[in-house]
């Protein structure tokens, strides 16, 4: 049999091939080999740095290996995920988020990578429904109630978020939409500050997790108007949400998460393993109970397919109302937006 010259070659090149794919299985197979870095782009402090540090925690005995959290804060989270957009996909490099950096920020800002392209949805870890808090000075109870105090203020009283997009003021505004009331956002790197402030009654309203309003609230220091989310806390059982307040859409019914993600590319296989980890880690009896005292519940059933739709039902919804409510166009919107 005669082969032609490119025929030697294309044949040549696939035997060249089957070594590298065997040693790709076999890192795989060790994975990992050296520590896993867990980028995170919100504060320390957080309750979501408090989640993820345990989770690697467990993930590093589990696996062990080192898996360690790399707070990379700033621009909306995009300058953490820019970091592991830039990554080889080798499962080392993780991004460790919340879902403003691939929902919002790339809805208001100029960023450096696509969020339904650049990236490999892994798995939804965890999900909560923050609260909202007001300082004790104010005479409200309930979210109805400071509306009435809101309308009477002599200027209009502020809430603490996280920049343009970010949730706090999604949902404020679309509370202050509604109630035809004017609110003032005072934007922070994340929770720690913002709730720094609302407890030093240098802003009015903040949002914070269950786990850290419990005490807040018993100890008078502040008090609770609504709990995001389409029922109430099992812990906070006192808490009307914000849909028994009168105030019933999409923002104020969202989940707040936290999710694993790689860069793009990352093979299934890989993908797989580090899925197969994390879901163990939170299957555990004292994760869970310690997870259940800040009121989040785990969410690692959703497919990493069900993942990116669930990112993507989230941009539709919040660039809509970016575009609509606050009147702010985005410098850049991705494929799923245009």
């Amino acid at each position: 049999m005669h082969h032609t010259r490119r025929q030697l070659l294309c044949i040549g090149a696939g035997w060249a091939a089957a070594p590298t794919l065997g040693m790709a299985q076999d890192t795989i197979s060790a994975y990992p080999s050296s520590p896993v870095r867990l980028v995170a782009p919100f504060p320390a402090g957080s309750v979501f740095d408090a989640v993820g540090r345990k989770l690697a925690d467990s993930l590093s005995a589990r696996m062990k290996g080192s898996v360690v959290i790399d707070n990379k804060t700033g621009a909306g989270g995009a300058i953490g995920a820019s970091e592991v957009l830039r990554a080889p996909p080798n499962g080392y490099t993780l991004l460790l988020t919340v879902a403003d950096p691939l929902v919002t920020t790339p809805a208001t800002m100029r960023v450096s990578y696509n969020p339904r392209t650049d990236f490999t949805p892994i798995m939804k870890l965890v999900r909560s429904y923050p609260v909202l808090l007001i300082h004790s000075s104010y005479k409200s109870t309930n979210l109805r109630e400071f509306v009435e105090e809101a309308r009477a203020a002599s200027a209009p009283l502020t809430y603490g978020s996280f920049g343009t997009g970010s949730f706090p003021q999604l949902v404020m505004e679309s509370v202050a939409s509604k109630a035809g009331v004017k609110l003032t956002n005072v934007p922070y790197r994340g929770t720690p500050p913002a709730m720094n402030d609302m407890l030093a009654n240098q802003i009015t309203l903040a949002f914070t997790s269950v786990g850290q309003a419990g005490p807040l609230i018993a100890q008078g220091k502040a008090r609770a108007l609504a709990i995001m989310g389409p029922s109430r806390s099992p812990v906070l059982p006192q808490i009307a949400t914000f849909a028994e307040s009168g105030f019933d859409n999409f923002f104020t019914r969202r989940d707040s998460w936290l999710g694993l993600l790689g860069p793009a590319k990352m093979p299934a296989d890989l993908v797989e393993k580090i899925r197969g980890h994390a879901r163990a880690v939170l299957q555990d009896p004292e994760m869970l109970k310690w997870l259940a005292t800040l009121d989040m519940s785990v969410d690692s059933g959703t497919s990493a397919a069900q993942f990116r739709a669930d990112m993507d039902t989230e941009v539709l919804a919040v660039t809509k109302f970016i575009r609509d409510e606050l009147k702010v166009q985005p410098q850049e919107l991705n494929e799923l937006q245009r």
